[in-house]
């Protein structure tokens, strides 16, 4: 069983979606290596990290990912404001988001496209918000 600590650190770094992913393959050939690591997640995702263990909630209900979806979306909208949002969560202070939930929440993407539209007063924006000099 793993750990109850452990649980909300390989739900926020992605273990649990990835065991899940794993799972859910299947091997093209037989192969005894593929075979036996796909084994082991099922198992892993069925006495630990499946949708009924501590794990698997703390990835169904992750409040961080729901706000990084959500400035991804208001950036995706256009508004300058996300960045308020973004610099609170990318802060440090208590949780702040894993590479992981950058990466699956589109904030990267979004915030990526965000500041390469053509609107010259976005960078300064980001310079200025991120940076610290706004409130």
């Amino acid at each position: 069983k793993l750990p109850e600590k452990l649980a909300p650190h390989f739900a926020r770094e992605g273990i649990v979606h990835e065991v899940g992913r794993l799972c859910a393959k299947e091997s093209a050939m037989p192969d005894p290596a593929t075979d036996a690591l796909l084994e082991h997640a099922r198992q892993m995702h069925k006495s630990m990290l499946g949708p009924d263990s501590l794990a698997g909630t703390c990835a169904a209900s992750d409040e961080l990912m729901s706000q990084a979806k959500a400035v991804a979306k208001r950036l995706d909208d256009g508004e300058a404001e996300a960045l308020v949002e973004l610099r609170t969560l990318l802060s440090g202070t208590g949780d702040s988001l894993s590479s992981y939930q950058v990466l699956t929440s589109g904030l990267a993407e979004s915030l990526l496209k965000w500041l390469l539209d053509a609107v010259p007063e976005r960078v300064m924006a980001f310079v200025e918000i991120i940076g610290g000099r706004q409130g």
